[in-house]
């Protein structure tokens, strides 16, 4: 298995910090205004906010998908479903077609790279006992 694709999940956790923190630089004022309006509720008709909230919490999802990846490819040495590449592949090209300049391209990278190594027989090595 190529080294980059034993970190597929940490490639994406990584990906989900870069969006999380983007969102919290760029959003943090709204953020500020959830926390400060009593954060239940805290969006409320505030669709800016609301907005700031899932930009984050995206962000977040993607952390935890990629520490799932992880776990599958460098823990249990298996490869991703190339289902789950097609979907995540399906998911961006939505997203760019919405949203051209956006980070979706970077995601559409990694579930191309998925797809391509699905296609690829893993390759399981036995180590002797002397």
């Amino acid at each position: 298995m190529p080294k980059l694709y034993k970190n597929i999940g940490l490639l994406f956790v990584g990906t989900g910090m870069l969006h999380t923190a983007l969102g919290v630089l760029l959003f943090g004022n709204h953020l500020v205004a959830i926390y400060s309006a009593g954060l239940i509720n805290g969006i409320d008709q505030h669709f800016d906010r609301g907005f700031a909230f899932w930009f984050v919490f995206a962000g977040l999802l993607m952390i935890i998908l990629g520490y799932l990846m992880d776990w599958v490819v460098r823990k249990n040495q298996l490869r991703l479903p190339k289902s789950f590449g097609y979907l995540l592949i399906g998911v961006c090209l939505i997203g760019i077609l919405v949203m051209p300049i956006g980070g979706f391209w970077l995601v559409l990278l990694q579930g191309i790279y998925i797809v391509i190594q699905a296609n690829k027989k893993l390759q399981v090595t036995a180590q002797l006992i002397d």
